[in-house]
Protein backbone atom coordinates (compact mmCIF):
# COMPACT_ATOMS: atom_id res chain seq x y z
CA UNK A 1 0.00 0.00 0.00
CA UNK A 2 2.57 2.47 0.85
CA UNK A 3 3.93 2.30 -3.31
CA UNK A 4 0.64 3.14 -4.15
CA UNK A 5 0.72 6.36 -2.16
CA UNK A 6 3.85 7.33 -3.30
CA UNK A 7 2.84 6.92 -6.81
CA UNK A 8 -0.24 9.15 -6.34
CA UNK A 9 1.63 11.92 -4.67
CA UNK A 10 4.22 12.27 -7.70
CA UNK A 11 1.36 12.66 -10.19
CA UNK A 12 -0.52 15.15 -8.29
CA UNK A 13 2.72 17.35 -8.17
CA UNK A 14 2.52 17.25 -11.85
CA UNK A 15 -0.71 18.44 -12.42
CA UNK A 16 0.42 21.33 -10.39
CA UNK A 17 3.16 22.09 -12.38
CA UNK A 18 0.88 21.47 -15.25
CA UNK A 19 -1.69 24.02 -14.24
CA UNK A 20 0.89 26.15 -13.50
CA UNK A 21 2.33 26.84 -16.82
CA UNK A 22 -1.00 26.90 -18.36
CA UNK A 23 -2.04 29.99 -16.39
CA UNK A 24 0.97 32.04 -17.01
CA UNK A 25 0.64 31.13 -20.61
CA UNK A 26 -3.34 32.56 -20.37
CA UNK A 27 -2.29 35.64 -18.07
CA UNK A 28 0.81 36.59 -20.84
CA UNK A 29 -1.94 36.44 -23.43
CA UNK A 30 -4.59 38.31 -21.76
CA UNK A 31 -1.79 40.73 -20.68
CA UNK A 32 -0.59 41.62 -23.91
CA UNK A 33 -4.28 41.96 -25.12
CA UNK A 34 -5.21 44.71 -22.88
CA UNK A 35 -1.43 46.23 -23.39
CA UNK A 36 -2.50 46.63 -26.79
CA UNK A 37 -6.02 48.27 -26.49
CA UNK A 38 -4.46 50.50 -24.19
CA UNK A 39 -1.91 51.80 -26.81
CA UNK A 40 -4.97 51.49 -29.38
CA UNK A 41 -6.71 53.82 -27.13
CA UNK A 42 -4.07 56.60 -26.63
CA UNK A 43 -3.89 56.72 -30.65
CA UNK A 44 -7.36 57.50 -30.88
CA UNK A 45 -7.03 60.14 -28.21
CA UNK A 46 -4.53 61.64 -29.92
CA UNK A 47 -5.74 61.51 -33.51
CA UNK A 48 -9.01 63.50 -31.87
CA UNK A 49 -6.66 66.06 -30.53
CA UNK A 50 -4.71 66.56 -33.75
CA UNK A 51 -8.29 66.95 -35.57
CA UNK A 52 -8.77 69.90 -32.93
CA UNK A 53 -5.57 71.73 -33.81
CA UNK A 54 -5.45 71.25 -37.21
CA UNK A 55 -8.98 72.83 -37.27
CA UNK A 56 -8.36 75.36 -35.08
CA UNK A 57 -5.26 76.35 -37.61
CA UNK A 58 -7.84 76.48 -40.86
CA UNK A 59 -10.44 78.68 -38.79
CA UNK A 60 -6.94 81.02 -38.06
CA UNK A 61 -6.10 80.86 -41.79
CA UNK A 62 -9.73 81.36 -43.17
CA UNK A 63 -10.10 84.67 -41.15
CA UNK A 64 -6.86 85.75 -42.12
CA UNK A 65 -7.78 85.60 -45.82
CA UNK A 66 -11.11 86.84 -45.06
CA UNK A 67 -9.70 90.18 -43.51
CA UNK A 68 -7.06 89.94 -46.59
CA UNK A 69 -9.47 89.77 -48.99
CA UNK A 70 -12.49 91.51 -47.42
CA UNK A 71 -12.36 93.74 -44.18
CA UNK A 72 -15.26 93.00 -42.54
CA UNK A 73 -15.57 96.77 -41.17
CA UNK A 74 -18.37 99.16 -42.72
CA UNK A 75 -16.26 101.19 -45.35
CA UNK A 76 -13.15 99.18 -44.97
CA UNK A 77 -14.72 96.34 -47.25
CA UNK A 78 -12.54 96.27 -50.32
CA UNK A 79 -9.01 96.96 -48.56
CA UNK A 80 -7.04 94.06 -46.68
CA UNK A 81 -6.41 94.73 -42.50
CA UNK A 82 -3.04 93.83 -42.95
CA UNK A 83 -0.68 96.51 -43.64
CA UNK A 84 2.43 95.71 -46.98
CA UNK A 85 4.82 98.09 -46.13
CA UNK A 86 5.25 101.01 -43.87
CA UNK A 87 3.64 103.42 -46.34
CA UNK A 88 0.29 101.42 -45.20
CA UNK A 89 -2.77 102.91 -43.21
CA UNK A 90 -4.15 100.53 -41.54
CA UNK A 91 -8.22 101.15 -40.82
CA UNK A 92 -8.26 100.30 -36.98
CA UNK A 93 -8.27 97.99 -34.83
CA UNK A 94 -9.85 94.87 -35.40
CA UNK A 95 -12.41 94.67 -32.46
CA UNK A 96 -14.18 91.64 -34.02
CA UNK A 97 -13.43 88.00 -34.75
CA UNK A 98 -14.71 85.94 -38.07
CA UNK A 99 -18.10 84.43 -36.20
CA UNK A 100 -18.65 87.78 -34.85
CA UNK A 101 -18.88 86.64 -30.90
CA UNK A 102 -17.36 83.41 -30.93
CA UNK A 103 -13.65 83.85 -31.65
CA UNK A 104 -11.67 86.69 -29.72
CA UNK A 105 -8.89 88.20 -31.22
CA UNK A 106 -6.67 88.58 -28.27
CA UNK A 107 -3.76 90.21 -29.28
CA UNK A 108 -2.40 91.73 -32.88
CA UNK A 109 1.21 92.76 -33.70
CA UNK A 110 2.41 95.11 -36.22
CA UNK A 111 6.69 94.69 -35.84
CA UNK A 112 8.36 97.37 -37.75
CA UNK A 113 7.63 96.77 -41.33
CA UNK A 114 10.25 98.02 -44.13
CA UNK A 115 9.02 99.98 -47.35
CA UNK A 116 8.15 96.40 -49.20
CA UNK A 117 7.03 94.19 -46.71
CA UNK A 118 5.37 93.53 -43.74
CA UNK A 119 4.79 91.05 -41.45
CA UNK A 120 1.41 90.95 -38.57
CA UNK A 121 0.98 88.75 -36.29
CA UNK A 122 -2.14 87.61 -34.15
CA UNK A 123 -3.53 85.03 -31.62
CA UNK A 124 -7.29 83.64 -31.33
CA UNK A 125 -8.77 81.52 -28.39
CA UNK A 126 -11.90 79.76 -29.70
CA UNK A 127 -13.46 80.29 -26.58
CA UNK A 128 -16.39 77.21 -27.00
CA UNK A 129 -13.48 74.38 -27.63
CA UNK A 130 -10.86 75.92 -25.94
CA UNK A 131 -8.19 75.74 -28.40
CA UNK A 132 -6.40 78.48 -29.69
CA UNK A 133 -4.28 79.36 -32.58
CA UNK A 134 -1.67 81.52 -34.04
CA UNK A 135 -1.44 83.81 -37.21
CA UNK A 136 1.41 85.12 -38.80
CA UNK A 137 0.77 87.27 -42.11
CA UNK A 138 3.46 88.05 -43.96
CA UNK A 139 2.80 90.42 -47.29
CA UNK A 140 6.13 91.32 -49.23
CA UNK A 141 7.09 92.12 -53.02
CA UNK A 142 8.60 88.87 -54.82
CA UNK A 143 12.05 89.78 -57.50
CA UNK A 144 9.91 90.74 -60.07
CA UNK A 145 7.88 93.22 -58.04
CA UNK A 146 4.79 91.67 -57.27
CA UNK A 147 2.97 91.57 -54.06
CA UNK A 148 2.35 88.52 -52.41
CA UNK A 149 0.99 87.32 -49.08
CA UNK A 150 1.76 84.51 -46.66
CA UNK A 151 -0.31 83.23 -44.21
CA UNK A 152 1.11 80.66 -41.62
CA UNK A 153 -1.82 79.51 -39.21
CA UNK A 154 -0.51 76.86 -36.43
CA UNK A 155 -3.40 75.71 -34.12
CA UNK A 156 -3.18 74.06 -30.67
CA UNK A 157 -5.82 71.71 -29.20
CA UNK A 158 -5.44 73.02 -25.65
CA UNK A 159 -4.58 77.20 -24.96
CA UNK A 160 -2.44 75.62 -21.93
CA UNK A 161 1.07 76.02 -22.98
CA UNK A 162 2.26 73.68 -19.96
CA UNK A 163 0.31 70.46 -21.16
CA UNK A 164 2.06 67.30 -22.14
CA UNK A 165 -0.96 66.05 -24.29
CA UNK A 166 -0.50 69.68 -26.60
CA UNK A 167 -0.53 69.26 -30.02
CA UNK A 168 0.12 71.81 -32.60
CA UNK A 169 -1.04 71.38 -36.43
CA UNK A 170 0.05 73.96 -39.35
CA UNK A 171 -1.51 75.48 -42.23
CA UNK A 172 0.62 77.73 -44.61
CA UNK A 173 -1.26 79.51 -47.89
CA UNK A 174 1.08 81.33 -50.38
CA UNK A 175 -0.59 83.75 -52.84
Amino acid sequence: MNKKTKIKNENNGFVLFFSLIISTIVLSIISGIILIAYKELIISSTERESQKAFYSADTGAECALYWDIKHPLPGYEDISVFPNSSDSTLPGTITNGCSQNNINITSILVPAPTLTSATSTFSMDISSSGVCVDVIVSKYVDSLGNEKTKIDSHGYNTCDTESNRRVERGIRITY
